[in-house]
């Protein structure tokens, strides 16, 4: 393969690869809404989040997956450079 060739599969691989939104498991601070507030979700290690739940690790999460205590929902004030998440 000539090297133009190489070097144009090899960034359309690498562009593929970071369209695509990935998580670590555990917890995971997420602006869904882009209203400068996240929540904060649990993703296990098949990258699922875990609803209406007890984690492994002993905290609970409602319904849509948002950690709570004492029925209030856990929230973090984002800055303003942050990433934001687009919904179609």
């Amino acid at each position: 393969m000539r090297r133009w060739k190489s070097t144009l599969l090899i960034t359309g691989i690498l562009m593929g690869f970071a369209a695509i939104p990935a998580y670590a498991a555990g917890w995971q601070w997420i602006d869904g809404n882009n209203d400068g507030v996240s929540e904060c979700y649990y993703i296990d290690d098949e990258g699922k989040m875990l609803t209406g739940t007890t984690t492994p690790d002993g905290f609970t999460v409602n319904e849509q997956g948002a950690w709570v205590e004492n029925g209030v929902v856990k929230t973090k004030e984002e800055k303003t450079n942050r990433v934001r998440i687009f919904q179609s």
